[in-house]
């Protein structure tokens, strides 16, 4: 009799504990974020007369917040003061620093938990769409009307990542890629971030 009253709770409490990483997954977080900006290609769609002009820009801080409901997520990510470098002119003057650029992009993401949680390890994939923002602090005079304009393009959103569950709080180490038109009809700009964040259960 014992064994058998015993094994009646015993059913009910291994469904609460097989739920629990369920619920987990459907609860609101907010993960606030901080890493680096780092942009993955130069500007190379500029001319000055017949001659290309190379723009880059250098790596920065970044910061992040990511708002997340069991598969669905918002993400935002900015940069500022990544340093715009020229080369490639035919005025010596003009090449090296000539301004900063600044990045602001917002997504809607699905995510993705392809394999089970390893101990307290969750790696995830994410994948969405939203839009990046990017603006230009110029120090060189004449520089916006040849070099790169403040604009906002559709963008795609991918990236990878991990969280480490601590019970209602959590790490969230992640790389994610903005990926949005870069000026010749095709998705060639990218702008990544790579971010280390605490997770934050609401309830």
């Amino acid at each position: 009799m014992r064994i058998r009253h015993a094994s009646l709770f015993a059913i009910p409490l291994l469904a609460i504990a097989m739920a629990a990483p369920a619920q987990a997954q459907n609860r609101l977080s907010v993960t606030p974020l901080i890493g680096g900006y780092i942009p993955g290609n130069d500007i190379h769609d500029l001319r000055d007369g017949a001659e290309e002009v190379t723009v880059d820009k250098e790596a920065a801080l970044g910061l992040g917040l990511n708002v997340e409901f069991g598969w669905l997520r918002g993400s935002l990510a900015y940069a500022s003061g990544a340093t715009v470098n020229v080369a490639n002119v035919t005025d010596p003057t003009l090449e090296g620093e000539i301004g900063e650029g600044n990045v602001l992009a917002v997504a809607a993401d699905v995510v993705f938990r392809p394999l089970p949680r390893l101990i307290v390890v969750q790696p995830y994939l994410l994948a969405g769409a939203g839009l990046k923002r990017t603006d230009y602090d110029w120090e060189t005079e004449g520089a916006a009307d040849v070099f790169p304009k403040d604009q906002s393009d559709f963008a795609l959103h991918i990236g990878v990542g991990a969280d480490i569950s601590l019970g209602s709080v959590g790490l969230v180490v992640e790389v994610t890629d903005f990926i949005s038109n870069e000026g010749n009809d095709s998705f060639g700009r990218h702008d990544a971030f790579g971010m280390l964040g605490l997770k934050i259960g609401l309830f």
